[in-house]
C-alpha cells in the first residue's frame, strides 16, 4: 500500500477500488447472505458492535448455523478449536480474512 503523503489523485481511486474489491466478499456474505440470513435480521441491527448475546436471535444454536453457512458460502472449513473463538461479529470477520488468506497462499 503506498504511503498517503505520495497518493495522488490518479492512483487514490486506483487503490481504493482494489481494498473495496478485496473486502466486498467477506463483508457481503456476512452483513448480506451471511449472519443476517441465519438470523433473519434487518438491515437496521448494526452487527459491527455485538455477537452473541447482544444481536438478537444469536444464541448458541444460531452460532452453529452461523458457522456452517459461512462454511458453505465461502467453500472453508473451520477448526473446531477456532469455533469457540467466534463469538462476535468482528471475530468471524478476522477468522474468514485469515482462513482465505492462508488458503490463497497456500496456493501460491
Amino acid at each position: 500500500m503506498t504511503s498517503p503523503s505520495t497518493i495522488s489523485d490518479s492512483t487514490a481511486g486506483a487503490e481504493m477500488h482494489g481494498l473495496a474489491k478485496k473486502l466486498f466478499p467477506i463483508c457481503r456474505s456476512l452483513t448480506g447472505d451471511g449472519v443476517r440470513r441465519v438470523l433473519k435480521l434487518p438491515e437496521s441491527v448494526d452487527l459491527e458492535v455485538g455477537g452473541m448475546g447482544s444481536i438478537p436471535g444469536w444464541d448458541s444454536l444460531a452460532h452453529i448455523d452461523i458457522l456452517l453457512n459461512l462454511e458453505r458460502d465461502f467453500g472453508i472449513t473451520i477448526p473446531s478449536y477456532e469455533m469457540e473463538k467466534t463469538y462476535t461479529f468482528h471475530a468471524l470477520v478476522e477468522l474468514i480474512a485469515e482462513i482465505r488468506d492462508t488458503e490463497r497462499r497456500s496456493l501460491e
